[in-house]
């Protein structure tokens, strides 16, 4: 019988660490519209704020109905990017199976570290314009799901802009 070797989906854990910069890309198991208020989005920015406080990132998010959008960017070499996904993770998980056990986040994300800061510009544009392009708002500023934590979102866009 033929062995299948798989190869991991991710880097290994020292790339997420450091002053780096990831995006990350959360997904519902069922993809039903769940970030659609205000309430549940707060519950959801203040765990995000707290993993990011205890792995030393700054982040940028976006929660569009049904999966979240985040940028995470180390502030110095004790920062780890990944674990604080992680930590969102499994702490809204429980928020989840306590508060609205019908939904779950599936297994799995989707990352990429940027490795320019070309690359990091593209992708907070991306980020911030997901709304726009979904035809929730006409310009990214109106969406209320959109933010920064560690930074003030315009601030850090406005200081990618050359790129």
């Amino acid at each position: 019988m033929k062995t299948i070797r798989t190869k991991p989906h991710r880097l290994p854990r020292d790339r997420y660490q450091g002053l780096i910069s990831a995006a990350f890309t959360l997904r519902l198991e069922e993809p039903v519209p769940f970030f659609t208020t205000q309430e549940i989005v707060d519950v959801f920015v203040e765990h995000l704020r707290q993993a990011t406080s205890e792995c030393h990132v700054n982040t940028i998010y976006c929660f569009m109905p049904e999966h979240v959008h985040t940028i995470a960017v180390g502030t110095g070499e004790s920062s780890d990017a990944l674990r604080s996904i992680e930590v969102f993770k499994q702490n809204t998980g429980w928020w989840l199976k306590t508060n609205s056990p019908t939904v779950s986040w599936q297994k799995s994300f989707w990352d990429r570290i940027m490795r320019s800061t070309y690359e990091l510009a593209s992708k907070a544009r991306y980020l911030v314009n997901n709304p726009v392009r979904r035809g929730l708002v006409k310009d990214w500023r109106q969406y209320p799901f959109t933010g920064g934590i560690g930074v003030i979102l315009e601030e850090f866009l406005s200081d990618l802009s050359p790129f």
